[in-house]
C-alpha cells in the first residue's frame, strides 16, 4: 500500500506537509493551497488509500460502529441491521455485528466495543438492566450509546441518557385493529407473550382503545394454553 512517506519523496516535501495537506483538519491551513492540490494530484496518481487502523492507534479512535443484539436470523433484527449498513457506509463508517443471546453475551460484546474502541454502539432490544449496565460502562469511555426497540426510559429513578428509536406501536395496532372491523370482523382478540414490556402496553393501549371506538369487546391473550381454549371455542362455534 502507498505511504504517506513515499508521496512525500515524490514530491519532495516533508511527511507532515503530506499528512496535512490529506486531511481537512484546522492545521491544513499550514500548508499553501498549490501544496495541497499538488498532494492530492500525486496520491490519486500513486493510489493512496488513508490507513484507518493506523489512524486509529494515533486517535483512539475508529470509524466502525458496533451492532449489538440478538441473532440477525429474525427478520426483525436483520432489517434493522440492514438499514444500520446503509446508512453506515453512506456516512464512511463500516459496522461490526455482535451476537448476544443472554446477559453474558450482552456484557460480553459490550466490553469488546471498548476493547476495540469502537466509535459507538447501537443496542437492540435490550432489557432495562442491560441497558443501564451498557450505558454505565460505555460512558466512562466516552462512547455513545444508542437503542432500537422498546425499553423503559427510567430504570428504577434513574433515567439513561440514549438516542432511542422506537416504533409507533400504538398506532400501528390502532390502525390494524381499523383494518379488520372494516373488513367486517367483529371478534377481534389481541394475542401476546410480550407482557410487561413497554411496547406491549403501548399495543394493548391501542388495540383496546380502537376496539372500544369501534363498540366493540375486547380480548387479550398472554398465555399458552389461554390461546389452545379460544381456539377450540372458536372451532365448537362459542
Amino acid at each position: 500500500m502507498v505511504t504517506v512517506r513515499e508521496i512525500a519523496a515524490r514530491l519532495g516535501v516533508s511527511g507532515s506537509t503530506v499528512y496535512l495537506a490529506l486531511r481537512n483538519g484546522p492545521r491544513s491551513r499550514f500548508v499553501s493551497e498549490a501544496t495541497r492540490k499538488r498532494v492530492r494530484v500525486a496520491a490519486a496518481e500513486m493510489g493512496y488509500q488513508p490507513n484507518q487502523l493506523a489512524r486509529a492507534v494515533v486517535t483512539g479512535q475508529t470509524r466502525v460502529i458496533g451492532f449489538v443484539g440478538a441473532s440477525v436470523r429474525t427478520e426483525y433484527t436483520a432489517r434493522m441491521e440492514s438499514g444500520v449498513l446503509t446508512v453506515a457506509q453512506r456516512s464512511g463508517y463500516l459496522v461490526k455485528v455482535l451476537q448476544t443471546r443472554d446477559p453474558e453475551t450482552e456484557a460480553l460484546a459490550i466490553a469488546a466495543a471498548i476493547q476495540q474502541r469502537l466509535a459507538g454502539v447501537i443496542c437492540v432490544a435490550f432489557d432495562d438492566a442491560a441497558l443501564m449496565q451498557a450505558h454505565i460502562v460505555l460512558s466512562r469511555q466516552g462512547m455513545p450509546l444508542a437503542t432500537i426497540g422498546h425499553t423503559s426510559a427510567v430504570f428504577g429513578r434513574r433515567r439513561v441518557p440514549r438516542i432511542r428509536v422506537l416504533p409507533d406501536d400504538e398506532a400501528g395496532v390502532a390502525s390494524a385493529v381499523r383494518h379488520l372491523v372494516g373488513l367486517g370482523h367483529r371478534r377481534i382478540t389481541m394475542v401476546t407473550n410480550e407482557i410487561g414490556s413497554s411496547a406491549w402496553v403501548l399495543r394493548k393501549k391501542g388495540y383496546r382503545d380502537s376496539m372500544r371506538e369501534a363498540g366493540l369487546p375486547t380480548r387479550v391473550i398472554n398465555d399458552e394454553s389461554d390461546l389452545k381454549d379460544a381456539t377450540a371455542r372458536n372451532q365448537l362455534g362459542k
